[in-house]
């Protein structure tokens, strides 16, 4: 049977992110800053001080625990 992949999120600008492949969020988050007309996204990782361009299959959002 094919695999079907997902659509990737919805981004915005601001958006707190992680890497998709990084299940344990060993490399950090970071906060999108802008969308390219080509469709990907300039991310600024707070690890590394730096941002650069990922494609939206290559980043995840950060899912914040309720503060209930």
């Amino acid at each position: 049977m094919p695999r079907i992949p997902k659509a990737p999120p919805k981004f915005k600008v601001g958006d707190l992110v992680y890497l998709a492949h990084d299940e344990w969020k060993i490399y950090g988050m970071g906060i999108v800053l802008a969308k390219h007309s080509h469709g990907d996204w300039e991310v600024f990782w707070f690890g590394d001080n730096r941002s650069d361009i990922e494609h939206s299959i290559d980043i995840m959002l950060v899912e914040l625990p309720d503060s209930n």
